[in-house]
This record gives structure tokens, sequence and C-alpha cells, in this order.
């Protein structure tokens, strides 16, 4: 995708986008809407947020909001997601560092 196409997916979801939980609409209805995969919707919903634009997701789907606690709630969301990752990420390197040293002894006449 380029840049030009990610500026005007951005653009077009933003102006789909419904105001307010009760608006939200599901990944895979705005996917069939504007006729772009999911991956792409969620790049844009990406672009929109790091520009400072209070876009909301949860199980009803995706929402625009001008509500301080929906973004707030939003944001606790997202960081303990991210957590999880990180922590998912130190042990993949901790498995891979142990598959990359040698096996002990003892390990081998297991």
């Amino acid at each position: 995708m380029t840049v030009l196409e990610a500026v005007q997916t951005r653009d077009v979801l933003e102006l789909h986008l419904g105001w307010g939980a009760a608006a939200a609409q599901t990944y895979e209805a705005l996917s069939a809407r504007l006729g772009l995969p999911r991956r792409e919707i969620e790049a844009a919903i990406e672009s929109l947020r790091r520009d400072g634009v209070a876009v909301c997701t949860g199980r009803r789907g995706v929402w625009l909001t001008n509500d301080p606690a929906e973004v707030r709630e939003q944001y606790r969301r997202l960081r303990r997601r991210a957590i999880h990752q990180l922590a998912n990420l130190r042990r993949m390197l901790r498995t891979a560092e142990a598959m990359e040293r040698p096996l002990t002894l003892w390990e081998q006449a297991s």
C-alpha cells in the first residue's frame, strides 16, 4: 500500500465511523462496506489514533468518541494488551536463547 492509499483509506474510514459506542461498526461490516481488507482498516485506525483522533474499539466494533472517560478506558485496554505482548516477546526470546545453548550432559541423558 502506498502512502497516498494509506491516507485515502484513513480519510474514508474516518468518514464512515459513527459517534459513540451505540454507533459502533464491526471490522467485518467496515471491510464489506469499504471493500478493504481488515488489516488495512486496522492500519487506518492506528494512523487515526497517532494523529489524535479518538477512535475506540471493543466487542461492539469501532467508533469515534468525544468522551474523555471512554478514551481513558480505551487507553487502559490498549496498555494492558501491550504489556501482555511484551511479556510474550520476553518469553519467546528466552525460548530462543534456551534453544541456542548447548545441552548439558544431564539434558542429553534424558
